[in-house]
């Protein structure tokens, strides 16, 4: 296998294995070290529907992809690419795009917005990618959307969540500084989201407009059904009320650097609540 990878495929027998089974697969071959995905015997493989290069030691992708227009799943994971080619964005049949720990990823590709049927948007929190996309909100069927990047520029505020209803699992929005007020906070719909069981709110640790966040944060207000919440760098006085309302299924709250609130709400009444962990409240002074 790796050296008919080695020679780009030369081997009739792959060529025809792969376009027959639709799948170009490069999981087992680690060691090999890509760097760059160049052109070859994967622009015949027409019938494509599967694509995996995780751990393959690419840092570049220099092949046009776009012809592979019956792509469902993309995997580029661990490896060390800093951008995508916009050609993947044409490529209208993806349903699933990972790119964990891609540490180098510095951008995504702006056309991404047009992926009408993607579904799955893996991503970390950490990383040097600062921002997502403009226009993300276009992208409705989404159900998995780890993190959320907000960036100042038109079509990259917390808006562009709004719309999407069916996201599951664990959602991370970082850079809430950049929301103004409670009413783009409010767009977010975070409480027409009742499938997301993990939420996590991170705001800069270099912004200190306290009314300003209280603001946002008041109009997060998560769908009553969310398991845990994390909250970082919040640089509010006092925490919202629907914190601690009954009808809340919370079992696990996260308060980290959140070093001017001085008062923490009735947690103790959270009737699931079976995990409370603080950490970084210099001011607090009082527990309600």
């Amino acid at each position: 296998m790796e050296d008919a990878f080695r020679s780009g495929f030369s081997s009739a027998f792959f060529q025809v294995l792969f376009e027959k089974i639709g799948k170009f697969a490069a999981k087992e071959i680690n060691g090999v070290g890509l760097q760059v995905l160049r052109d070859g015997p994967l622009l015949k493989f027409w019938s494509l529907r599967v694509l995996d290069l995780r751990k393959a030691g690419l840092q570049k992708i220099s092949v046009p992809v776009d012809h592979l227009k019956h792509l469902r799943y993309i995997n580029l994971s661990e490896n060390k690419i800093q951008r995508l080619p916009e050609g993947i964005c044409k490529l209208l049949a993806l349903q699933t795009l990972k790119l964990i720990n891609c540490d180098e990823l510095r951008e995504l590709p702006s056309g991404l917005k047009n992926l009408i049927n993607l579904r799955h948007l893996d991503l970390n929190t950490w990383g040097k990618l600062e921002v997502m996309p403009s226009k993300l909100g276009r992208l409705t069927n989404l159900l998995t959307l780890y993190v959320f990047k907000i960036g100042k520029d038109e079509g990259c505020g917390i808006q562009e969540l709004g719309n999407m209803r069916f996201l599951t699992g664990s959602l991370c929005i970082m850079n809430l500084s950049f929301v103004a007020n409670a009413t783009q906070a409010k767009e977010a719909n975070l409480k027409e989201k009742p499938c997301l069981d993990k939420l996590e709110l991170e705001s800069r640790d270099d912004i200190t407009n306290s009314s300003d966040q209280e603001e946002v944060l008041a109009g997060l207000e998560p769908d009553m059904n969310l398991k845990e919440l994390v909250i970082t760098n919040y640089s509010g006085n006092r925490f919202p009320g629907w914190l601690s309302l009954l009808q809340l299924k919370l079992t696990n709250i996260q308060l980290q650097g959140c070093s001017s609130c001085s008062i923490l709400p009735a947690l103790g009444q959270l009737p699931l609540l079976k995990t409370l962990y603080i950490e970084g409240m210099s001011s607090l002074v009082q527990v309600n």
